[in-house]
Parts: C-alpha cells; structure tokens; sequence
C-alpha cells in the first residue's frame, strides 16, 4: 500500500514542475523587451504640387480613401487603387466649393462632406457659407442636406449626424443634431458671442 501513495506524491511533484516552469516562462516573456514593430508606408494618392490633397478620410473598414483636390472629390478602393471622381453637383459648378471630407457613416459606404466657399481663408473654417452635403461611394454627385453649418461627427449607430451652426466673430457657436436625411434638426448647445465650440 505505500506504492499508490508515493504514486500521488511523485504525480504533485511533476504537477509543481510543470506549474513552476509555467510560471517561470511565461514571466520570463512579460519582461523581455519586444523588438518595434517597423512601420510601412503606403503611397495613396500622387498629386502634383498644383493639385495638392487637402486631407482625406479612411472608411471604417479601411477598403476606401475619400479625398478632395482642386479637380474635385475622389473616392479610391484601397486594395486596388481604383479610383473615382465624384460628380459635382450643379449648385457648386457655378460659384466653385472648397471641399473638406468629413466623417464616413458606419457602414462605409457613405460619408459626408463640407463645401466651403472659394477663395475664402481656409485657416479659420467655420458655417459661416458652409454647406453639409452627403456621398455615397455608390456613385452620383453629393446632396446637399444643410446651408450655414459645418458638419462634425456621425453617432455610431449612423441615425444622427452632429454639426455646428452659427458663426460669430471668434467662431461657430452651436451645436446641433439631424437625422442623416437633413431633418429633425435641434440644437443641443449654443454659446455667447465672446466665446465659441
């Protein structure tokens, strides 16, 4: 009868081992210092200096990069480089509009755009003859959605769309919800004239 139990005792010995070196690795491994991953570059879009990019936007699921120029709004399949122009709508053709990408929907498949007005100081955007638009990456040219606002952020559902409204001299003063379709609008906060969002 001692066999079975120096049996158990040699069994809780390798268990401890195992335990132990377990341990021991896996602590080990915490504490060496990992090598940086290196950082790759990958070229997207290749203006001339003429036609420079002003910003640009990455869908959520990283398949497209929506970007304007002097030429107009282009939206490029990443994993190909294929690239479309967006057609401009009728209302900007005539006075020209500075684009400014905003934020895409959830589903990626649309986003929303600022036209700003042309030849104005781009340094200090506000609503001030800012338009909100919306594309979809389906083709078409963008429909407008608001006049006087400067759009922001889509809430993560995609159902709101929050922007800001009424320019005073130091800036836009109020922030406002709409359904993605441009009604529905109300204002959630707004500010004196001495201060600004």
């Amino acid at each position: 009868k001692p066999r079975p139990q120096w049996r158990r005792v040699a069994t809780g010995i390798v268990a401890l081992g195992i335990v132990a070196s377990a341990t021991f690795w896996f602590a080990r491994r915490q504490l060496s210092p990992r090598a940086p991953q290196e950082i790759k570059f990958h070229q997207l879009t290749s203006n001339s200096s003429e036609n420079r990019v002003d910003g640009g936007n990455i869908s959520p699921d990283g398949r497209y990069l929506a970007y304007p120029d002097r030429v107009g709004i282009h939206i490029r399949l990443i994993e190909t480089g294929e690239t479309q122009t967006i057609p401009q709508p009728e209302e900007t053709k005539n006075h020209g509009a500075g684009w400014g990408i905003g934020p895409w929907f959830p589903d990626g498949t649309r986003f929303l755009l600022n036209a700003y007005p042309r030849g104005g100081d781009t340094t200090g955007r506000s609503s001030r003859g800012t338009s909100i638009w919306i594309a979809s990456v389906l083709g078409g040219p963008p429909h407008k959605l608001r006049d006087e606002a400067e759009a922001d952020s889509i809430s993560p559902d995609g159902s709101l769309i929050c922007f800001e409204a009424n320019s005073g001299r130091l800036g836009n003063r109020e922030i406002w919800l709409m359904r993605p379709d441009g009604d529905e609008a109300r204002k959630v906060f707004d500010t004196d004239e001495n201060s600004s969002i």
